[in-house]
């Protein structure tokens, strides 16, 4: 009887445990803004306000921008390319090598691949070769509501030309 109230008691911590970290996890629009070097791609999530809520976001640093302000970068139809349905980890897309982006566009897939130094990169099935490679800088960064966000070094562009 006491092995039964104890299970339980232990259960009840590893709940309550789970609430709490999961309590602790920020917002997604808060993460981003809180990412070093990426205050221009937080700009314009706080502008644009795209849904988040369980999603993979690319994160483009401020140096993927070339100075350019975030509104001539990041053309409106990069959002398509930069959040995946569903939350994954940088290990996740990797397995999966080929992954549908938001983008309405199905030839616009995201192809994931760890290097031979251990760096993930993305890029675009669509683009033409050599393909505009993004190497992910930070990854696995997890928010509320199960987004999960990536810190990316280049904007990728849809190929409208295909």
């Amino acid at each position: 009887m006491t092995e039964r109230v104890e299970g339980a008691r232990m259960s009840q911590l590893r709940q309550i445990e789970r609430r709490r970290v999961f309590s602790t996890l920020s917002e997604p629009a808060d993460a981003i803004a809180s990412l070093r070097r990426c205050a221009h791609f937080a700009a314009l999530v706080r502008r644009h306000k795209p849904d988040l809520d369980g999603v993979t976001v690319l994160v483009p640093n401020d140096g993927a921008f070339l100075g350019q302000s975030p509104d001539d970068a990041f053309e409106p139809e990069c959002w398509g390319v930069h959040l995946i349905d569903g939350p994954y980890t940088a290990t996740d897309l990797s397995d999966a090598g080929r992954v549908p982006p938001r983008h309405e566009d199905p030839r616009h897939s995201l192809r994931f691949r760890f290097d031979t130094r251990g760096a993930c990169v993305v890029w675009l099935d669509s683009d033409p070769e050599p393909p505009r490679r993004a190497k992910l800088v930070a990854r696995d960064v997890r928010c509320a509501r199960g987004t999960i966000l990536h810190v990316v070094d280049k904007i990728l562009y849809p190929d409208f030309e295909k």
